[in-house]
């Protein structure tokens, strides 16, 4: 009987030991899962919260650079475009159609050519304009040959109509 009863606790005892562990063994396994969310202020601050700022930071940076290369992309495509422009608009001539009394004042290098008509340079200084066709300048009041190809150094030079007049004219201009 002795026996008998020693080994009921030594089962007992057993059976309580592999419970306890079978316990331990479940909540561990469950640590920090949707079914027992409690996990300690330590693990939180000393290992999550490290890797969650590290992880932020890494998609934070890929992120940056990813719009950055696409910036500087549109960047470049707008400046090629502004010079594609640029070029366009300065390197044609455009026929402006100048009534008696209109002006056109050009900026540095604008070239003109008159047409039909006649106009008179405008210029405060010398030289007025350059006449390239004949190497020589045109001063102030005085009249554009037809058909001469006239060079702007000085910006704010430029022509008045005294009838009406087509003048071709490639650079920077404006008409007044």
């Amino acid at each position: 009987m002795k026996l008998k009863k020693r080994m009921i606790i030594i089962a007992a005892s057993v059976l309580t030991v592999g419970l306890v562990w079978g316990i331990a063994a479940v909540a561990s396994g469950n640590f920090g899962t949707k079914q027992d969310p409690l996990i300690t202020l330590s693990y939180l601050n000393e290992t999550l919260t490290p890797e969650l700022l590290e992880e932020f930071d890494s998609r934070a940076d890929a992120k940056a650079a990813e719009v950055q290369t696409l910036l500087n992309q549109k960047i470049e495509e707008l400046t090629k475009k502004i010079e594609e422009q640029e070029a366009g608009v300065y390197s044609t001539y455009s026929v402006v159609a100048l009534d008696a009394g209109d002006t056109i004042t050009c900026g540095v290098g604008a070239e003109l050519m008159l047409r039909i008509g006649s106009v008179a340079c405008t210029a405060a200084d010398t030289p007025g304009l350059i006449d390239m066709t004949t190497g020589g300048t045109a001063e102030n009041g005085s009249t554009l040959t037809v058909n001469h190809m006239y060079a702007c150094t000085i910006a704010g030079h430029g022509v008045r109509a005294s009838e009406y007049s087509m003048v071709l004219v490639r650079g920077e201009y404006t008409v007044s």
